[in-house]
């Protein structure tokens, strides 16, 4: 009997058995619209413009825009080339020659007002590339004063943007000869010393960027001492340490003045995602390498001088993936998440592995990050939420219904058939990346809806006698870092015996680095380092081993080294930064045994599949 299991993102299951379609009925309908799946497609992508992982589809319109859109109407002049733009007005080169024509002409009183709209013109209108040329026009025709100012200083300060540093600095250097009284020339020097700036570097400066006010300032503040405590053995290094704040704004515009004004060499922060993503923009525009501590996707590809050093999502589905397919055997999952952007993010990231790894996603469910009631969504997993499509209830249902008994007695004993469905339990793992309060209610959930959790002989010989099921498949809990904590074993009890999770750093760490670490921290703080202070500590002593042992003299050699450095030992992992900036590391299998977390022995690993 063939059974499928289909489950959209949550919001429908379905169990059956094709031998019974003719018994089927319509089942509830979800909350959501269900997408009808053309055949031989993906139902994560249903088709090519959709993606149900994130909701967003979008529709393309035969123009090559998105629904909404419609395309620029551009015109041409009539006999030429040239568009005249939207609704048919004067291309840029056009009005810029019309307005220059018009200041030269003009009398003295008029051209205080000319003179300001071309100066709007140039700011609003003018492209790079555009600016560019006026100017080296009207620099090859000999053209001396206004406007040779206002087009070479914004000219000069464009190159500067894009790192053409010496094409800056010699349009700057030109322009008190090509406009000596305009007040536009005598800013050049703002750029040449912008120049001066970005480029001077100290070797021996660091600059540390961190949430030192604001929500996340305990947070700031631990990683901070963990970096000093690294520092302190290098005095010779100089730390500038600036407050983020926790804001975007403030973030980048730090990054700015530890690179024009304190010339560091490079930097370690922000912490959290959006300050991170500002002022990795700004550092790699600024060309200074910047250590990330946040975990969001996608910061390093911001540029090639971010580099980030934080346990990711993808991280740790990638080692639980390899051990669940490598070391075990297994192929079939179920994902429980919270309906998070991290609960999503690493979620998806295991289904990712799962397919890489030719696996099957059985069933996955999502739910709110303040949910207290797990029932409902453990059920969808084994088809206990969705009866009347399960052909055994309506067997029952037809066998009640046969015997006309009175309505309390058909009502209870509908009841009981609903009670007595077996769980469909065709998933080898299941994956739930939570923290330690959820867990503590899900692990009881799990059990409550049979599925099986226990290892030990004598409780699975007791659960046969109890159920009359004889064919018993213990199911194993994976997890994420945010497992890695006492209270999970505290509130999930014996429900979270034989779970297996990830994690980068643990207190308990025989290595002398660790030790040395952990006991530096304590004496400090008087409280235990976590994972962020691990992680600041170890991009500190990533960033001393390179300044001490090789010494780089600018920022572009600093980056140099920091792509080549791939023997570090830190204490969380940390061996160097992979090509795109992301940092590599080895991580630890933690298990739970006997109501403790210990790391993961060959001998605690669960039989592999089939033995």
């Amino acid at each position: 009997m063939q059974k499928i299991k289909i489950n959209f993102t949550g919001s429908l299951l379905f169990c059956f058995s094709l031998a019974a379609m003719p018994l089927l009925t319509a089942c509830p309908p979800p909350p959501g619209p269900v997408i009808a799946l053309p055949p031989g497609s993906d139902p994560k992508t249903p088709d090519g413009n959709s993606d149900t992982k994130t909701g967003e589809i979008k529709e393309k319109q035969p123009n090559g825009g998105e629904e909404g859109q419609t395309q620029p109407d551009t015109q041409t002049q009539p006999g030429g080339d040239e568009p005249l733009g939207q609704n048919g007005q004067l291309s840029s080169a056009d009005r810029f020659a019309e307005l220059l024509q018009s200041y030269d002409k003009a009398t003295s009183g008029e051209k205080e007002s000319l003179a300001e709209q071309l100066v709007e013109f140039v700011d609003s209108e003018l492209a790079s590339n555009e600016l560019r040329k006026h100017y080296e026009e009207q620099k090859e025709s000999g053209r001396k004063g206004f406007p040779m100012g206002l087009l070479g200083f914004k000219l000069a300060k464009t190159l500067y943007h894009i790192r053409d540093y010496e094409q800056a600095e010699q349009v700057a250097k030109d322009l008190p000869t090509l406009a000596p009284e305009d007040s536009w020339s005598a800013r050049g020097a703002e750029v040449i010393a912008m120049i001066e700036a970005r480029l001077t570097t100290n070797k021996k400066a660091v600059g540390v960027l961190l949430p030192l006010s604001g929500r996340h300032k305990l947070y700031g503040e631990k990683a901070l001492a963990a970096i000093q405590i690294l520092f302190a053995a290098y005095p010779d290094i100089k730390l500038v340490i600036e407050d983020s704040a926790g804001d975007p704004v403030v973030a980048a515009a730090a990054v700015e003045k530890m690179v024009l004004n304190d010339h560091v060499i490079a930097i370690i922060g922000p912490l959290t995602n959006q300050p991170s993503r500002q002022a990795a923009q700004k550092a790699d525009e600024l060309e200074v390498p910047i250590i990330l501590l946040a975990f969001q996707e996608g910061l390093p590809e911001i540029g090639p001088f971010v580099f980030r050093n934080a346990l990711t999502a993808a991280q740790q589905a990638k080692a639980i993936g390899d051990l669940a397919f490598n070391r075990l055997g297994y192929n079939r999952f179920a994902i429980l998440h919270p309906r998070t952007s991290f609960g999503r993010n690493i979620a998806y990231s295991f289904w990712d592995e799962i397919d890489a790894h030719d696996g099957e996603v059985r069933a996955i469910e999502s739910y709110p990050a303040d949910e207290s009631n797990f029932q409902p969504y453990i059920k969808k997993m084994v088809g206990r939420y969705y009866v009347d499509a399960r052909s055994e209830y309506w067997t029952e249902f037809y066998a009640i219904k046969a015997q006309k008994l009175p309505a309390h007695r058909e009502s209870a004993l509908l009841e009981k058939a609903v009670r007595a469905l077996p769980p469909v339990i065709d998933f080898d793992a299941i994956f739930i990346p939570d923290y330690n309060k959820p867990i503590g209610l899900i692990a009881p959930a799990l059990a409550f809806e049979d599925i099986i959790l226990t290892r030990d002989k004598k409780e699975l010989e007791r659960i046969r006698k109890a159920t009359g099921r004889h064919n018993l498949k213990p199911v194993t809990l994976f997890g994420n870092s945010q497992w890695n904590s006492p209270e999970t074993v505290r509130r999930g009890q014996r429900n979270v015996e034989n779970a297996i999770f990830v994690d980068n750093f643990y207190l308990e760490n025989p290595d002398k680095i660790v030790l040395d670490f952990v006991q530096s921290f304590r004496n400090l703080q008087h409280t235990d380092p976590g994972n962020t202070e691990a992680q600041a500590y170890d991009s500190a002593a990533y960033l001393a081993d390179i300044i001490t042992k090789k010494a780089p003299g600018s920022r572009a050699e600093m980056r140099e080294e920091m792509v080549n450095y791939q023997n570090f030992k830190g204490v969380t992992g940390l061996k160097g930064f992979d090509k795109d900036g992301e940092g590599k590391r080895e991580l630890f299998y933690f298990v739970i045994k006997n109501q403790a977390i210990k790391l993961l022995d060959d001998e605690d690993l669960p039989p592999p599949k089939g033995q």
